[in-house]
């Protein structure tokens, strides 16, 4: 159950991937929250270290380009509020 839970939740995150290459940030920050979430939840549940050590650096990639998503985002709509 948590391997299809967890390749879901990466397809999200490679679904933000490609909304954040087409300038559609506020959809790829809702795509890199919704897999991001399920990944922290697996994440506090997986007991073997390996498994869990590459789920951390996996969310910590996703947490970096969901942050970035979201500035964009906002710069974004600064640039609509301003035209």
């Amino acid at each position: 159950k948590n391997n299809k839970e967890l390749s879901e939740a990466y397809q999200h995150c490679l679904n933000g991937n490609q909304l954040m290459n087409v300038s559609r940030f506020g959809q790829g920050f809702e795509e890199y929250q919704i897999g991001l979430t399920v990944m922290l939840r697996a994440a506090r549940t997986e007991t073997d270290p390996v498994k869990s050590k590459i789920l951390r650096d996996v969310i910590s990639f996703y947490l970096d380009k969901a942050e970035m998503c979201k500035s964009k985002h906002e710069a974004q709509q600064l640039d609509i509020d301003m035209e």
